[in-house]
């Protein structure tokens, strides 16, 4: 009896010593986690320095407890490119995540290159690649951060963000080409300035990323944007393999709250990721008057929180 007693708990042992670690990754891999999504912080860098530090300082309180995993910021960081006090205050609130350990990526808008000049030069001295690429998500940049991209794992899942600053030219899509083809088992975010209208309809340049970037690359589901006052989404059903099926949903969702009071109130996206289900929840959600969106009712009443599907790759 001893024996076989004996002989029972090694075999307990033996099963859990084995099986525990599979059910360990598999338990972790289907956790929830999220993104933080800012876009057209200017008017915060200019009049409302106190709000741009609220968002921030929320997600630096809230990283454990959200799950939040990485900040990605669509462009006009400032709304004037010569103002050195907008690019200290812009400096200022986004050192609190540099300063939290927080992996986070910034991408030009007109605003922050003089529009049609194209004139780099300042954001390359505030969010150059200098500033990044000491950081482990920054894997490389086109130029000084007029492109780049980060890779980030959460949960066990490995995503490619591929930033687009305003202005790019072929030489750009030539470099995120290669970086989306080097990448194809990452999902893939495509975050740029310009892309879709409050209409729902892409822009002329956001058409020519849909079909230069986002159709012949399957690892691209998710495209963010900024710039023009508003919010929309658009999902576009791919055939990536000509099988006459529609195997992936391309989400393509553009925010900009620059028209509400003060700037936008503070409002920034979370992106929640739910990998158990395969699926991605937004949500809208303002630190500063401490309130979370349902519809949009100043633009077109679209929806502040929905849901798609996203594929984990």
């Amino acid at each position: 009896m001893y024996k076989s007693l004996k002989v029972f708990l090694l075999i307990m042992v033996l099963m859990i010593l084995i099986v525990t670690p599979d059910q360990t990754v598999f338990a972790k891999g289907n956790k929830p986690f999220t993104f933080v999504w800012m876009s057209d912080t200017q008017y915060y860098s200019l009049h409302y320095p106190y709000i741009f530090d609220q968002m921030t300082q929320w997600i630096v309180d809230n990283e454990r407890e959200q799950s939040l995993k990485y900040v990605i910021h669509t462009g006009d960081v400032v709304d004037h490119m010569n103002n050195e006090f907008e690019w200290i205050q812009a400096d200022l609130a986004m050192k609190k995540l540099d300063q939290a350990n927080i992996p986070y990526g910034v991408l030009a808008g007109n605003h922050d290159i003089g529009h049609k000049k194209l004139n780099y030069k300042k954001f390359g001295e505030y969010f150059g690649t200098e500033r990044f690429q000491q950081h482990k998500q920054f894997r490389g940049a086109h130029k000084n951060n007029e492109a780049h991209y980060d890779i980030i794992q959460a949960s066990g899942h490995k995503f490619l963000i591929v930033y687009l600053g305003f202005g790019w030219n072929t030489d750009t899509l030539t470099w995120a080409q290669s970086i989306i083809k080097e990448h194809p088992e990452h999902t893939t975010i495509l975050a740029t300035h310009r892309y879709l209208q409050v209409d729902g309809k892409r822009s002329s340049d956001g058409e020519q990323l849909f079909n230069e970037l986002v159709v012949p690359n399957p690892s691209v589901q998710l495209v963010l944007s900024g710039h023009f006052h508003g919010t929309a989404q658009r999902f576009d059903r791919l055939d990536d393999d000509n099988d006459g099926v529609n195997e992936r949903t391309v989400v393509q969702i553009l925010s900009d709250y620059q028209g509400y009071e003060k700037g936008g109130n503070g409002f920034m996206r979370l992106i929640t990721f739910q990998p158990l289900t395969s699926s991605a929840t937004i949500s809208t959600y303002s630190p500063f008057t401490k309130e979370a969106l349902i519809e949009d009712a100043d633009f077109h009443h679209a929806p502040m929180t929905f849901s798609f599907p996203i594929d984990f790759k």
